[in-house]
């Protein structure tokens, strides 16, 4: 396992950790907090941001946005945008192969843990990306960046809101995008119900994503979301 694949996989044991004290801590309030925050890391972040703008360029849009959801998408992800994006051209390329980065297929249940993260950052879309000053910053102070975050966070709102403003959020953002991929089989009707849909933002098409990846129409909320930002209306 990469450098990168040990330190996520420790970091989600230890936001597994925290759950307790989330439930301890936690009211009305804070989980709405965390519903919200959750929509920004995997939603804004890592859905629209890091996979429709970035990954598969399927749209296009403000600079201030890019740069926005591609810091909500690092810090909920916990990948940088070169990360993520050489991660999911990966996919696409080797899909349910022992070169597939997260293949459920594969990997089993394990893949909720012990991802093959890609190293390197050498494909073109990547390259291309790099040329980006903001990009290649949280790529290169990903782990600094990370933890202003978190004492930010902490400053402004104490131990309750890195719970519910980045723990929590950020753990069911980075088992959300794996869990769905479990639904699916080859036809894609199992992981296509409305509900799926709502909790990944679109993302439960999976089989029909691969088909035409730049396909952003039948993403629903993200659809909804993207229909109302792009600039190349």
């Amino acid at each position: 396992m990469t450098k990168k694949g040990n330190f996520m996989t420790m970091m989600q044991i230890g936001l597994l950790a925290l759950i307790p004290a989330a439930i301890a801590l936690g009211n009305v309030y804070w989980w709405l907090l965390a519903v919200f925050m959750y929509a920004m890391y995997a939603g804004v972040g890592t859905v629209v941001t890091m996979h429709r703008l970035l990954a598969h360029r399927a749209f296009e849009a403000p600079q201030w946005f890019r740069w926005l959801g591609a810091f909500f998408g690092t810090v909920g992800s916990l990948l940088t945008p070169l990360e993520w994006v050489q991660q999911h051209v990966d996919h696409h390329r080797y899909v349910d192969t022992p070169q597939d980065p997260h293949s459920p297929v594969v990997l089993g249940w394990r893949a909720l843990f012990f991802c093959n993260h890609s190293q390197g950052t050498g494909t073109i879309a990547v390259m291309r990306l790099a040329k980006e000053p903001i990009m290649r910053l949280l790529h290169k102070w990903f782990y600094l960046v990370l933890a202003i975050w978190i004492v930010s966070l902490y400053l402004l709102g104490g131990v309750e809101l890195v719970l519910f403003g980045w723990a929590i959020p950020c753990l069911a953002a980075l088992w959300g995008q794996i869990l769905i991929v479990f639904a699916h089989d080859d036809t894609g009707a199992k992981n296509s119900g409305w509900l799926n849909g709502l909790l990944t933002f679109g993302e439960n098409r999976h089989v029909r994503h691969h088909q035409d990846p730049r396909d952003i129409t039948q993403d629903g909320m993200a659809y909804w979301f993207i229909s109302r930002i792009r600039t190349d209306k």
